[in-house]
């Protein structure tokens, strides 16, 4: 953008909606050429709002059962376009999905950083 003609480089903005929103926040923090950032993160908590729609797994994944976790999520990705979109995008660095879990909750430990 700010090499296009109708950009003035040092008056750009960022928006992000839902997800976008989450990210846009994460990328202006770090980026200096962002003037400005419109956020509507739709989701205060990511790590509850998966937890509510995980049902039965969500035991599994407190558990700490990581392979069982990681096997059902990745074949519900399979199967399903929006799990698949979600576990795809926007994981932080996270190998594996019990991995960008840790993340959002806050308990990111080097064990996952390595393993997931």
């Amino acid at each position: 953008m700010r090499h296009r003609l109708q950009c003035d480089p040092k008056h750009l903005a960022l928006m992000g909606i839902s997800m976008g929103g989450y990210l846009a926040a994460r990328s202006a923090a770090f980026e200096d050429r962002i003037a400005a950032c419109i956020l509507d993160g739709g989701v205060f908590d990511i790590y509850e709002n998966y937890m509510q729609k995980a049902g039965e797994l969500k035991k599994v994944i407190e558990d700490g059962n990581a392979e069982v976790a990681n096997v059902a999520i990745e074949t519900s990705m399979y199967f399903d376009i929006t799990a698949r979109w979600a576990f795809s995008h926007g994981t932080f660095g996270a190998k594996k999905p019990v991995g960008l879990f840790a993340k959002e909750q806050g308990l990111y430990a080097e064990e996952y950083n390595s393993e997931y």
